[in-house]
C-alpha cells in the first residue's frame, strides 16, 4: 500500500525538479518503479521469521526466543535474516522495549516481568534507535546482517537498504545529469533515490514467514 501512496508524490517531485516535460515524467516514474522493485526483490532474500505475542499477556521470553532463532539462522546461513515482531496490545501497558546493557548485551524489558537477557554481549551492532520500543498498534521488522568477527548489524527493516556505494553511484548520476543538462536522467535518478529513501524508512510487513514458537 505504501508504494501506491508514495509513487505519485515521488514522480511528481522528481519530474518538477528535473523539468516538467513528458519525458521527465516518464523517466521519474521508471526510476521510482525501479526502486520499488529493487527493494521488493532484495528484501525477499534470506530467511524471514515472525513472532506474534499474546495481546492479553505478552511474554518477553518469546521475543528473546525469536531473537536467538534469528541469530542462529544468521550464523548458519551467513545471509540476511528478517524478523517481524507483532506485539499488539489494547493499551499502552505492558510496555515492551529492547536496549543494550553496559556490557553490550541485549536486554528485553516488559512491565511487571523479569528482564530477559540475550547473554551474548558485544555482538549486537544497533543500527536502530535505543531503547527500541515494540509498538502496540503495528508490526516491527528487524533485519539482521553479518558484520564480521561474529558480530551482527541489526536495523529496522523497510526494505533491503541501498549500500553506501549504491548511494554514491546515485549521487554521481544526479550530479552528472545536472552538469550535462540531461533532464530525463536527472528525473530518473531523483525518482529512484526518493523512493528508495522512503521505503528504507518504513517498517515492512512481510508475508510468508516462518513462525517462531515458544519452547
Amino acid at each position: 500500500m505504501l508504494i501506491f501512496l508514495t509513487l505519485p508524490l515521488v514522480v511528481a517531485a522528481a519530474a518538477l525538479i528535473a523539468g516538467p516535460t513528458p519525458a521527465a515524467w516518464l523517466a521519474a516514474a521508471l526510476g521510482a518503479a525501479a526502486a520499488a522493485w529493487r527493494a521488493r526483490l532484495a528484501g525477499s532474500a534470506g530467511t524471514r521469521l515472525i513472532v506474534t505475542l499474546d495481546p492479553l499477556a505478552p511474554d518477553s521470553r518469546l521475543v528473546l526466543a525469536a531473537l536467538r532463532e534469528a541469530l542462529r539462522q544468521l550464523a548458519h546461513s551467513r545471509h540476511a535474516v528478517s524478523l517481524r515482531m507483532a506485539a499488539f496490545r489494547a493499551t499502552a501497558h505492558p510496555r515492551l522495549h529492547v536496549c543494550l546493557s553496559r556490557d553490550g548485551d541485549l536486554e528485553i524489558h516488559c512491565d511487571g516481568s523479569r528482564v530477559q537477557r540475550l547473554r551474548q554481549p558485544g555482538i549486537w551492532i544497533a543500527d536502530h534507535p535505543l531503547p527500541l520500543n515494540l509498538p502496540r498498534a503495528r508490526c516491527l521488522t528487524l533485519r539482521f546482517n553479518p558484520a564480521g568477527g561474529g558480530r551482527v548489524r541489526v536495523a529496522l527493516a523497510a526494505a533491503a537498504p541501498l549500500s553506501r556505494h549504491g548511494w554514491l553511484a546515485v549521487a554521481f548520476l544526479i550530479a552528472a545529469a545536472c552538469v550535462c543538462d540531461a533532464s530525463g536522467v536527472l528525473a530518473s535518478a531523483l525518482g529512484f533515490a526518493a523512493q528508495t529513501y522512503l521505503l528504507e524508512h518504513h517498517p515492512n510487513r512481510p508475508r510468508d514467514q516462518q513462525e517462531v514458537k515458544a519452547t
